[in-house]
């Protein structure tokens, strides 16, 4: 089943996500919200590594996706993501 959820990050932004877990594990998502990614392609990039991967897992793979394609997000970090996550799948 998919569910959504919006979280508040530090300085007010909002994440949103929408995403089917099963198990804790990462079927689909999408995610959006007020936030800035650069290169915008990644985005999608992002979306495609976390497919698969268990929840506790995301913010490892967002950091190493981020840190090897020098990938710029600004409106959210990576543990904010995970925490959104986190409520879908309780």
């Amino acid at each position: 089943m998919v569910k959504k959820t919006i979280h508040k990050v530090s300085g007010g932004k909002l994440l949103r996500i929408k995403a089917e877990i099963n198990n804790s594990v990462i079927r689909e998502i999408k995610i959006t919200g007020d936030f800035f990614i650069h290169p915008e392609n990644d985005l999608m990039k992002i979306e495609e590594i976390l497919q698969g991967k268990q929840i506790d897992q995301a913010k490892q793979a967002v950091d190493e996706f981020t840190e090897k394609n020098q990938t710029q997000i600004i409106g959210f970090t990576s543990a904010d993501l995970q925490e959104a996550l986190k409520k879908l799948s309780s």
